[in-house]
């Protein structure tokens, strides 16, 4: 009996390598946030949970030339409601940028706990470096905003 080797086809339609393409940015991408949303969600797994979720709802634009809304990436899971009405700025002439927020949650308005804890990611696109940074709670600062400067 001889046996005859039958390498496999790779058909490549258009459909399939938008789809690899699609796979293969948004795996890429979510490798850069490991660490962040394994802690972030308490689960080992949710790398996977969250590829699906983003295949339909992160990418965005035509096959080549796909990019991805990082605003749609979701790095954490609990029931404490996020933080509203961040405005970032940065000094062109250094690394240094502020963080500004609202501090009131809930929908009657009711002030943040003083024992809330408040994490900023940060993450740098060009150099696809990501942070996290704890600050010691989410109401920084008397009134309706907090504010910190990072370097």
């Amino acid at each position: 009996m001889l046996r005859v080797y039958n390498p496999p086809t790779d058909k490549k339609s258009p459909k399939e390598l938008e789809q690899r393409a699609k796979f293969g940015l948004v795996n890429g991408e979510l490798a850069n946030f490991r660490e962040v949303i394994i802690q972030g969600h308490k689960d080992k797994y949710a790398i996977r949970t969250l590829s699906g979720f983003m295949l339909r709802n992160w990418v965005q634009g035509v096959y080549p030339y796909f990019t991805v809304d990082y605003s749609k990436l979701n790095v954490a899971a609990g029931p404490l409601q996020e933080v509203s009405d961040v405005v970032a700025t940065s000094e062109l002439a250094s690394t240094i940028g502020n963080l500004t927020w609202d501090t009131t949650i809930g929908l009657l308005g009711i002030s943040s706990s003083e024992t809330d804890k408040l994490n900023i990611v940060t993450y740098n696109a060009i150099t696809k470096l990501c942070v996290m940074e704890a600050v010691a709670d989410r109401k920084k600062s008397s009134g309706k905003s907090g504010c910190i400067t990072m370097s």
